[in-house]
């Protein structure tokens, strides 16, 4: 017999959303974002950001872990 999915809602800074989770296990996850943010692909590059510019307009660049 399967696990069940894990259902939840976390809110928090963008970046605490996207680290790795404590465990390992299927989920469905609400992320709730406080404040608006630049989310790159998990291959995406860097280089298609100016940091600076997205700084200066309040904006976190981070990146997502692959999985979707």
């Amino acid at each position: 017999m399967s696990r069940p999915w894990l259902l939840d809602r976390v809110s928090g800074s963008v970046q605490a959303q996207l680290a790795p989770p404590d465990s390992y296990q299927r989920a469905v996850r609400w992320l709730v974002c406080p404040e608006p943010a630049v989310v790159l692909g998990s291959t995406q590059p860097e280089t298609q950001v100016d940091p600076s510019r997205a700084a200066a307009a309040g904006l976190a660049v981070v990146r997502r872990r692959s999985g979707g």
